[in-house]
């Protein structure tokens, strides 16, 4: 026990840090990668971490490139919606503001009974 002591002191004294090295990530390629909307796990392996670690020091870096990059892609579709694109129209109508196509009335379906002695 007090030889344990001794050792601790010792590499307190020396300047060792204790645990393993600290990995170094960019927080601008975390960022970057979440604005595509990369996943965790995905981003994790490019920047040679775990994901734990990841989502330990970047969470909110990787919260903050999602929500930017969704609201980029709603700006740009608006913008197509406004200039004309009929189909981003339609979409729009439909996703956010709950449009919906009625489908016409089925007609009553009639059945016709032919005879094969009526045929020519």
């Amino acid at each position: 026990m007090a030889n344990e002591i001794q050792l601790r002191k010792k590499a307190e004294i020396i300047g060792k840090p204790k645990g393993p090295k600290p990995i170094k990530i960019d927080e601008a390629k975390v960022y970057e990668l979440a604005t595509y909307h990369c996943t965790t796990g995905e981003i994790a392996n490019l920047c040679g971490c775990s994901e734990t670690t990841l989502n330990r020091r970047y969470a909110h870096v990787i919260s903050k490139g999602y929500d930017d990059s969704k609201k980029q892609l709603r700006k740009a579709m608006i913008r197509s919606a406004l200039s004309g694109n009929v189909i981003m129209q339609i979409w729009l109508s439909k996703n956010w503001l709950g449009f919906k196509e009625r489908q016409p009335d089925e007609a009553p379906s009639t059945v016709i009974n032919i005879q094969m002695n009526d045929i020519p």
